[in-house]
C-alpha cells in the first residue's frame, strides 16, 4: 500500500507554513488527490479522466472514440479554453481593471469549478491559487456580497490540498528540470538523445502527455521501414539522398502511426495535416488548425539518423547534411513536401546550428514561454495560426510549401499552470548556465529565489551545484543561502506531517514481524529504505520508511522485508546532504540506527 511519496525536503516545506491539521487531513482524506500526485505521468492520468469519463470504459479509457465522443470532446474542449480565458482575465486584473460584471463572472465560473471535481482542475486551480485575491476582486465596490464573499474564502481553505499540492507539483517539475539540465547541459549528451528527455515534461504541461509515447512509436516505426526497404536504400546513390529517404520513411511512419492510434489521434480533416502528430493532438484538444513549430520532428531525424549512422545537425528551421563531395545542403522537412537548398540561397538563420543546448533552450522557452506577458493567450505551449506571425519560414524558402502556412508567432496558446515565479527562475537558471556558470550569473539567480522565498529553489539549486567540478565558490553561496532560509528538523516534520502519533522511539520488538525503527528494509516493489517512525492505527500497523530515491513512503508493515544488501545501497542514503544531522546516529555496520 504506497499512499504517499513526498521528498523530505518537501515535507519541511510543506509543515513550515501550513497548520498541521492541514497535512494530517490531506494524508487521511485525499487519497485520491495523492493517487494523481504521486504517479509519474500526473497529467496524464489528469487529462484523460477529463477528457474521457462519462464516455468511455475505465479499464480502456483510451479506445477509439467514435463521432458522439469527438462532439463531446469539442464541448470539453470548448471549457477548457473559457477556463483558460478565465485564469488569464485574473492574472491580468492589476493591468486591465475588471468590470462589475466581469468580477461576478469570474467568482461564478471559480464556484463552479470548486463544486466540481476540483481534482481534475488541479492546473487551473494552482494558477487561480497564485493569483486570486478575494480583496481585489471584490475591490471595496460592493461587488460582491459578504455572504457570497464568505461562502468563496471558505471554498479556497477546503482547497488546502492545492496548496500542498503546489509545492508538491513544484518539487516535481524542478527535479525533472534539474535532471534534464545536469544530463544535457553539464555532461554533454549528444543530440540525438535529447528526445527522450522530453517524457520528463509529462510533469510539465498536460498539453503534451501524448506526444513523447508517439514520437519514439514513430521512431521505431521509420527503423522498421527502413529495414524492409534494405536493398533499394542500399542502391540510392548519394549521402544526401539517403537522408531525404529516411525523411520520407519519417513523415510514412508518422501517417501510419495516426491511423495505428485513432484513439489519439481524432481523423485529419485534410491532407494538409498529415505528418503532424502535434497538429492532430491539437485538433482533438482545441478543435481548431493550428501548428507547432518544426523543431521537434527535426528532432525525429536526428535520433533516425543517428541510429542508422548519419550524422546531421538540426535547429528549429532545418536539417543540415553533407553529400559524399562534402558540400553541405539544407533540407526543409515541411510533411510531404521536402526542399533541399544551398546554404548560400537561404538567410543566414538557416545556418545556424547550436547543438543540444539550442535545442533544450528551445523546448524550455516553447513550454514555459519565452514572453513573460500573461495576457490571455499570452502564455506557453502551441503556436496558433489565427494570431499574428513574425514570419513564414516556408514563404522564405519555397511557394510550393508556403500554403501551408506555417509560421513562427508571438501569440500562443496554452494552459499554463506553472507560477510566473518559476518561469522567472527558469528563465535566470537558463542565462546562468548558458553563460558559463559564473559567480555573478549564480548571485543573480539566488537573488531571484531569496526575493520570492521559495526555499525549494535553494535546495534544488544545491542539487544542481553539487555536479559542477571545482566550482566551491558557487557551493558557497548557495550553502549560505540555504543557512538563511531552509531549517529542515527531521523529528518535527514527521510528527507534523503524520501525526503526534507516529514515533521514533520504538527500537526493540516494538513493532510486529521483528521490524524495529533503524531497520534496512525493502518494500512491495523491492526498492531499499530506513524505517524512521512506527504507527498503530485501526489495526493497520504502518511505517514511515525513506527510500533510497528520496521519498517519504508509508507502507504496511506486512509488505516489507528485511533483505540482503551490500554497501551500494546503504551508501546510497548518503546522498542526502540535508539529512546529515538525521543519518549522525545511524551504525553503518549493523545497518540501522543507534540511540
Amino acid at each position: 500500500m504506497n499512499i504517499a511519496e513526498l521528498p523530505v525536503e518537501v515535507w519541511g516545506l510543506i509543515t513550515k507554513d501550513l497548520e498541521t491539521s492541514d497535512v494530517v487531513n490531506l494524508m487521511a482524506g485525499n487519497r485520491r488527490l495523492y493517487s494523481i500526485l504521486q504517479s509519474d505521468v500526473i497529467w496524464k492520468d489528469i487529462v484523460e479522466e477529463r477528457w474521457y469519463k462519462d464516455i468511455l470504459p475505465v479499464q480502456k479509457p483510451l479506445r477509439s472514440p467514435d463521432k458522439e465522443c469527438y462532439s463531446i470532446f469539442q464541448t470539453r474542449s470548448r471549457i477548457d479554453r473559457e477556463l483558460n480565458i478565465l485564469i488569464d482575465s485574473i492574472v491580468s486584473k492589476n493591468r486591465v481593471p475588471l468590470k462589475g460584471e466581469v468580477k461576478r463572472a469570474l467568482v461564478s465560473r471559480i464556484e463552479r469549478i470548486f463544486y466540481s471535481d476540483s481534482y481534475l482542475f488541479i492546473p487551473e486551480l494552482l494558477r487561480i491559487r497564485n493569483h486570486l485575491s478575494i480583496k481585489s476582486l471584490n475591490a471595496g465596490k460592493g461587488y460582491l456580497w459578504k455572504d457570497k464573499e464568505a461562502n468563496l474564502r471558505a471554498r479556497l481553505n477546503d482547497a488546502r490540498r492545492v496548496y500542498i499540492a503546489s509545492v508538491f507539483l513544484e518539487a516535481l517539475q524542478f527535479e525533472s528540470l534539474f535532471r534534464l539540465f545536469t544530463q544535457v547541459f553539464l555532461k554533454g549528451r549528444a543530440p540525438s538523445s535529447v528526445e527522450a528527455f522530453l517524457t520528463e515534461f509529462n510533469l510539465i504541461d498536460p498539453n503534451y502527455f501524448e506526444l513523447a509515447p508517439l514520437r519514439q512509436e514513430t521512431i521505431y516505426r521509420t527503423i522498421e521501414i527502413y529495414h524492409e526497404n534494405a536493398k533499394s536504400f542500399e542502391s540510392i546513390g548519394s549521402t544526401l539522398r539517403k537522408i531525404v529517404t529516411i525523411i520520407g520513411y519519417l513523415f510514412r511512419a508518422i501517417a501510419e502511426t495516426s491511423m495505428k492510434y485513432p484513439q489519439r489521434l481524432p481523423p485529419l480533416e485534410s491532407e494538409s495535416h498529415i505528418g503532424s502528430i502535434e497538429d492532430t493532438l491539437i485538433l482533438r484538444n482545441y478543435c481548431g488548425d493550428s501548428s507547432m513549430q518544426p523543431f521537434n520532428v527535426n528532432a525525429m531525424v536526428q535520433e533516425v539518423c543517428s541510429r542508422l549512422g548519419f550524422h546531421v545537425r538540426i535547429n528549429a528551421l532545418c536539417i543540415e547534411a553533407k553529400n559524399d563531395d562534402g558540400k553541405t545542403f539544407i533540407i526543409i522537412a515541411g510533411g510531404p513536401h521536402i526542399t533541399i537548398r544551398s546554404p548560400e540561397e537561404l538567410p543566414d538563420r538557416f545556418s545556424v546550428f547550436e547543438g543540444t543546448t539550442a535545442y533544450c533552450r528551445f523546448i524550455l522557452e516553447t513550454m514555459y514561454g519565452s514572453s513573460f506577458d500573461r495576457t490571455v493567450y499570452g502564455t506557453r505551449g502551441i503556436l496558433h495560426p489565427e494570431r499574428s506571425f513574425a514570419y513564414d519560414k516556408y514563404a522564405e524558402v519555397n511557394t510550393a510549401v508556403s500554403h501551408r502556412g506555417t509560421g513562427i508567432g508571438r501569440q500562443i496558446l496554452g494552459t499554463s499552470f506553472v507560477r510566473d515565479s518559476s518561469q522567472t527562475i527558469v528563465q535566470r537558471l537558463l542565462s546562468f548556465i548558458m553563460n558559463g556558470c559564473t559567480a555573478e550569473g549564480l548571485t543573480k539567480l539566488i537573488d531571484v529565489v531569496d526575493r520570492k522565498r521559495l526555499p525549494i529553489f535553494t535546495i534544488m539549486l544545491k542539487y544542481i551545484i553539487r555536479v559542477f567540478d571545482g566550482r566551491e565558490s558557487l557551493k558557497r553561496i548557495v550553502n549560505g543561502k540555504l543557512k538563511g532560509i531552509t531549517s529542515i528538523d527531521f523529528d518535527v516534520d514527521v510528527r507534523a506531517a503524520f501525526g503526534a502519533d507516529y514515533d521514533r522511539k520504538y527500537w526493540e520488538n516494538k513493532i510486529p514481524n521483528g521490524l524495529h525503527v533503524g531497520d534496512v528494509v525493502f518494500n512491495c516493489n523491492h526498492r531499499p529504505g530506513i524505517i524512521v517512525a512506527y504507527r498503530m492505527r485501526d489495526q493497520s500497523p504502518t511505517c514511515l520508511c525513506l527510500m533510497t530515491n528520496g521519498f517519504l513512503q508509508i507502507n504496511l508493515v506486512e509488505e516489507l522485508e528485511v533483505g540482503e544488501f551490500d554497501d551500494d545501497v546503504v551508501l546510497a542514503f548518503a546522498e542526502y546532504d540535508q539529512l546529515g544531522a538525521f543519518f549522525s546516529g545511524f551504525d553503518w555496520k549493523k545497518r540501522r540506527f543507534v540511540e
